[in-house]
């Protein structure tokens, strides 16, 4: 058993990596702010460095069926990142089930003492999930105070709750409004 324990460590890994790279190359398209703030903050090293201890977080989702997280702070960048042994489809209604929905749980991470006592800027929240069919990493980058980071948050929508996407909507529709 621990032969097989270190082989899922190990991918999970190899996995989390993967993902996150490709997860990356498609925010770096949301405009020269988000490719800056990812090269600096979201480099291979980072990522390196994040995924040593999602193997071992992620280990424990595996065996209790939970959530398990980690929260790293460098400068003013907040990186909490969750594991979840479910598919991305179940993902938004384990949030919704656990936290009231995905939004109230970045809100639980920005008014965390850690974030607060840090002076962090942004919140980089990372979920990864796996189960035996497969892995998925989805982001979101919340500038919440400060003006170091010049650039507009990314959401993953996919871990929102219905309620929380009619809410984004609406304020999407209002903001065109505002502008157009």
């Amino acid at each position: 058993m621990p032969e097989r324990a270190q082989t899922d460590r190990e991918n999970d890994v190899q996995l989390f990596k993967a993902r996150l790279v490709e997860h990356c190359s498609r925010m770096r398209l949301a405009g020269a702010a988000h490719d800056a703030f990812i090269r600096e903050h979201l480099s291979r090293g980072v990522i390196s460095r994040l995924a040593r201890t999602v193997a071992n977080r992620m280990e424990c989702s595996q065996l209790d069926g939970q959530e398990h997280y980690v929260m790293h702070i460098k400068s003013a960048v907040c990186y909490v990142v969750c594991t979840l042994p479910l598919p991305l489809s179940a993902a938004a209604s384990w949030y919704e089930r656990h936290y009231g929905g995905y939004g109230d749980l970045l809100a639980v991470c920005w008014n965390s003492d850690a974030y607060r006592d840090a002076g962090c800027q942004i919140l980089c929240h990372i979920t990864y999930g796996r189960t035996p069919d497969g892995a998925w990493v989805n982001v979101s980058i919340f500038p919440t105070r400060g003006t170091m980071f010049a650039l507009e948050p990314i959401l993953a929508m996919d871990l929102l709750s219905p309620a929380e996407l009619r809410a984004a909507g609406d304020k999407r529709r209002k903001r065109s409004r505002i502008r157009g």
